[in-house]
């Protein structure tokens, strides 16, 4: 049974990180696969990342920022620009 109470705090900011890191890959035409070995990591992990179900560490927050957007980690916090929820 899914629970009707509102996100928390968190679950925002992880699906927002999460939405980041989606456009930034698609900007860059990057796979799962792509980023996991650039990044020594498994395609699950970055699966979770980019669905916004987990935050990576912050030594892979920065990685990602590097990879992404030139290293400018405030991308991958950035909200939506109309306001609603970040869509994967």
């Amino acid at each position: 049974m899914m629970s009707s109470q509102a996100p928390t705090e968190r679950q925002m900011l992880t699906q927002t990180f999460g939405a980041n890191v989606d456009r930034g890959m698609r900007a860059k035409g990057l796979t799962n696969r792509d980023v996991g070995k650039i990044m020594d990591r498994s395609e699950m992990e970055i699966s979770r990342w980019r669905r916004g179900l987990h935050l990576p560490v912050p030594a892979n927050q920065a990685a990602l920022a590097d990879i992404l957007f030139d290293g400018d980690l405030g991308e991958l916090y950035k909200p939506a620009k109309n306001g609603r929820k970040p869509t994967a």
